[in-house]
């Protein structure tokens, strides 16, 4: 079952869609990794205290959070990260 937003959720900036997923996974926000391509993302993921790494979006080319735990340029360099 996917987690979305909608369904009593809040949205983005607050954390629950973040929340929600870590419970479904029955994991704590330590054990997961946020991808975020806006600022919007980004914040939800601090109010969860869940790591997150961002991707390059060409919509906001000066997206650049000093906190992420790591950066991809295109998804296809997060796939490559993911398979290595």
């Amino acid at each position: 079952v996917p987690v979305i937003g909608g369904g009593g959720l809040r949205p983005k900036p607050a954390p629950d869609i973040f929340l929600k997923a870590c419970d479904y996974l029955n994991l704590p926000g330590d054990q997961c990794l946020i991808l975020e391509d806006t600022d919007k993302g980004v914040r939800a993921a601090r109010a969860a205290g869940i790591p997150f790494g961002v991707i390059h979006s060409p919509f906001y080319p000066d997206f650049n959070p000093a906190d992420a735990v790591q950066k991809f340029p295109t998804l296809q360099a997060f796939y490559n990260f993911l398979t290595r």
